[in-house]
């Protein structure tokens, strides 16, 4: 995969200890209606994570990669330290494309917020909270990466503001000492606040901030990809990258043969999700687990054109009888996080739910990430027929 542009990644490296939320949104954060569509939320081949989050596999990124910014900002206020409370974004440390690398000592600071179920995560996030200022344009994309370190377990979220109901997006899908990512990606051009919790007091960590620009040819963490010289122009014919810089995987005439496409990596949250183009079937082949992959899902975004039954199938690699297969975990979603069926856990996992139109995500993940595991993955739509037709 390549992806897009980027203003140089910006590090923050933070010695932790906590943040002060506004009392008036204690408990009382709600996700708005409208699309919070890129609060992220990947294996295969010879994949590495690397600390800017992105992901590096052998023969296929085309430029990009991970750059890690030395050197920076310091001092206090707007330009070089986290805010303990959420304050309007003028009193806050803006992240811009002309930070670099910032070090911050938030000792001393303690934890006020915990209750992020209202944020989307659906979970608590017990430990510091340090606020932050990222200045978007209307359509930007910024990819967000905290890794942790021994029994840290961050959360990642962002508000437009400081009220009740400013929540944006949020993830908290990584287990304790896993990197947690997300992508932002604003309707509208302002400050937005970017919050960073769920970390020991006093602990030594990092959090990096790369700005994504599809179509630049260089694809940075958060992208699937971005052409150049050596991948295909930007398009939705199922011959590359599409115009929202996600690897494309093209639909089978049918399922009757054994005809293959193999997943692209990176995959792992929503803005790179491998597109499954065309109108069905697909299908996919995927790795999950091993050395280094605790927290490293496999996502695929499909269109539904209207509404239809959607079934998605997870087989043995070889077609054979799912025995001995590790146990996954498998589940379909909304473009805004929402689970549209109940997450099915067990060997080769399947799911049949009915969908109105619009884009949904499948996110497949092992129940055990220390098991490397192959397996395939079939998805079919069959329109759905009114009652009266």
């Amino acid at each position: 995969m390549r992806t897009s542009r980027y203003s140089a990644p910006i590090l923050l490296s933070l010695w932790l200890g906590g943040c002060i939320f506004s009392s008036e949104l204690e408990g009382k954060l709600e996700a708005p209606p409208g699309n919070p569509a890129d609060a992220g939320v990947g294996q295969g081949g010879s994949t590495t994570t690397t600390p800017d989050g992105s992901d590096r596999q052998s023969g296929t990124a085309s430029g990009g990669g991970e750059t890690n910014a030395t050197g920076g900002s310091g001092g206090n206020g707007p330009t070089g330290s986290p805010s303990d409370s959420c304050e309007p974004t003028a009193g806050l440390m803006q992240l811009s494309s002309s930070t670099s690398s910032l070090s911050i000592n938030t000792a001393g600071m303690g934890d006020n917020f915990s209750d992020l179920t209202s944020c989307g995560v659906g979970s608590s996030a017990d430990g510091v909270d340090a606020f932050f200022a990222l200045h978007l344009e209307a359509g930007e994309t910024w990819h967000i990466t905290a890794p942790a370190q021994g029994s840290q377990d961050p959360v990642l979220y962002w508000l437009s503001d400081c009220n009740a109901t400013s929540c944006q997006g949020a993830s908290d899908t990584c287990d304790t000492g896993d990197f947690e990512r997300m992508v932002i990606n604003a309707d509208l051009t302002g400050n937005y606040i970017l919050s960073v919790d769920g970390l020991s007091t006093g602990a030594a960590g990092s959090v990096q901030a790369v700005r994504v620009v599809c179509g630049d040819g260089e694809r940075v963490a958060g992208e699937g990809c971005d052409p150049n010289s050596n991948f295909p122009p930007l398009d939705e014919d199922g011959d590359g990258c599409s115009s929202t810089c996600q690897s494309e995987i093209n639909s089978l005439d049918d399922l009757n043969n054994q005809q293959t496409v193999y997943e692209t990596e990176p995959n792992r949250v929503p803005s790179n999700a491998n597109r499954l183009v065309g109108d069905g079937p697909w299908r996919v082949y995927g790795s999950l687990g091993g050395s280094g992959q605790a927290c490293n899902p496999d996502l695929f975004e499909f269109n539904v054109p209207v509404e239809s039954e959607v079934t998605v199938e997870v087989l043995k690699h070889n077609f054979n009888w799912c025995t001995g297969v590790p146990e996954s975990r498998l589940s379909v979603e909304n473009v805004g996080g929402d689970v549209s069926a109940t997450v099915v856990t067990q060997e080769c996992p399947d799911q049949t739910v009915t969908l109105a139109a619009g884009r949904y995500l499948i996110r497949h993940s092992a129940s055990d990430p220390s098991i490397a595991f192959d397996y395939l993955l079939e998805v079919s739509l069959a329109t759905v027929i009114p009652a009266d037709q």
